[in-house]
């Protein structure tokens, strides 16, 4: 019997996936537009990294932002993690300040569809996401 290996999508690709489905949904939803990507964690050359650094870049902080206030929220914050995958300590105190800033934020750990989801229930706009339920 041999086994194959089933490969979970690298994080950036549910994040891709995310961002196309909000693109493509933004002419029934235009919020969606709002909708953007904290470039926080990516791997960089120790240079970069360190002008990244002064000009802001933080650890902790999510991956995606949607600054529309909605369900007594001030916005939306999504943490994208590969399924399987956990949010570290800075990811989790990031989230604590945010949310006691006012803020919903959501980890996303079942893949894009977890996240599109939550846009959809934070939106306040279920019919969006039949579609991913057929």
């Amino acid at each position: 019997m041999t086994h194959t290996m089933v490969r979970t999508p690298h994080e950036w690709r549910e994040q891709e996936a995310v961002m196309a489905w909000a693109v493509y949904h933004a002419r029934l939803e235009p919020r969606l537009l709002l909708l953007y990507h904290i470039p926080n964690g990516e791997k960089r050359d120790g240079a970069t990294a360190a002008k990244l650094e002064k000009m802001g870049v933080k650890p902790g902080i999510p991956d995606l932002h949607l600054p529309v206030a909605s369900r007594g929220w001030h916005s939306l914050y999504i943490e994208m993690k590969r399924i399987g995958k956990h949010e570290t300590e800075d990811q989790r105190a990031m989230a604590r300040l945010l949310h006691h800033e006012g803020n919903y934020v959501y980890v996303a750990a079942r893949g894009w569809s977890d996240a599109v989801h939550h846009l959809c229930w934070y939106l306040q706009r279920e019919d969006l996401v039949t579609e991913l339920e057929k």
